[in-house]
């Protein structure tokens, strides 16, 4: 199978060379771990662009129809977080559970989210 090792030389501050090698990591044994991390990183990455969505439209207005569109983007995000391969790790979960729990009660009412979700929603 595929493996991989790194090795690095450069020189310090007192101009001493230094080596340093890595391990030898087995890709095929290591590929599916590493691809949940990257899908728990891609998970995060929608969750922030559709805060920031969100954020941008009820900037443009403050209207009752503005909120329910921020609304709806952060629910396409979290439909799209859900159907990640990665939906069932630890940390998407609990990214899930804040996406479906008080980011989405924060602009689930135009009045609430004036009052508090504008202060909570990063």
């Amino acid at each position: 199978g595929a493996e991989l090792c790194a090795s690095l030389r450069y020189e310090d501050s007192d101009r001493k060379q230094v080596e340093a090698r890595s391990d030898v990591v087995n890709m095929l044994e290591s590929q599916g771990a590493a691809d949940l991390g990257v899908e728990e990183q891609w998970c995060r990455c929608m969750f922030v662009e559709a805060l920031v969505q969100a954020q941008n439209l009820t900037a443009e207005s403050r209207s009752e129809e503005a909120v329910k569109r921020a609304l709806q983007v952060l629910m396409d995000a979290s439909e799209k977080v859900k159907a990640s391969p990665a939906a069932e790790t630890p940390n998407v979960k609990a990214l899930l559970e804040d996406m479906m729990g008080q980011s989405t009660e924060a602009l689930s009412r135009q009045d609430w989210y004036f009052r508090w979700g504008v202060h909570y929603l990063p």
